[in-house]
């Protein structure tokens, strides 16, 4: 599935263009919020690592769990580490982190996928990567979220 936040004066307007971007790649757009179930709501915040020093990967994950997170994944291909919260503990956990000495490079509310990401057939990867491209470029959407792995 895919999520599109999108901030705009035009409710109807900017439906109806996602919508029509929709179409134009064969899928369809579902009521709003139907498939929130799937999802969840979370913190995301993303801390530089350049270390294979495990008593600092250690400090991290105390300083991370002291600050109300959730789970810690190791992002190959920025070189950093990803800390997982509740929305309400983003700010806390950043201030833990920031506190213990780690660099916080961004920090956000993202949504992220209850269910395992699904892997487009080949002969679909293009139409879904068009399909992605086409409503970040809209102008009234500010965020694009999928379940896909590519």
């Amino acid at each position: 599935g895919i999520i599109v936040e999108a901030l705009t004066d035009n409710h109807s307007r900017t439906a109806q263009e996602i919508r029509a971007i929709a179409r134009k790649f064969g899928a369809h757009m579902g009521a709003e919020n139907s498939i929130l179930w799937n999802w969840k709501r979370i913190g995301l915040l993303k801390v530089s690592w350049l270390t294979d020093d495990e008593a600092r990967r250690d400090d991290l994950f105390t300083a991370a769990l002291n600050g109300g997170a959730d789970d810690l994944e190791e992002a190959q291909e920025d070189h950093s580490i990803n800390v997982f919260t509740e929305p309400h503990h983003l700010h806390a956990t950043r201030l833990a982190l920031s506190t213990a000495g780690f660099e916080v490079d961004s920090s956000e509310l993202t949504w992220r996928p209850n269910g395992e990401l699904i892997h487009p057939a080949s002969d679909s990867l293009i139409d879904f990567q068009s399909i992605l491209e086409a409503l970040d470029n809209q102008s009234d959407v500010s965020a694009v979220y999928h379940d896909a792995q590519f």
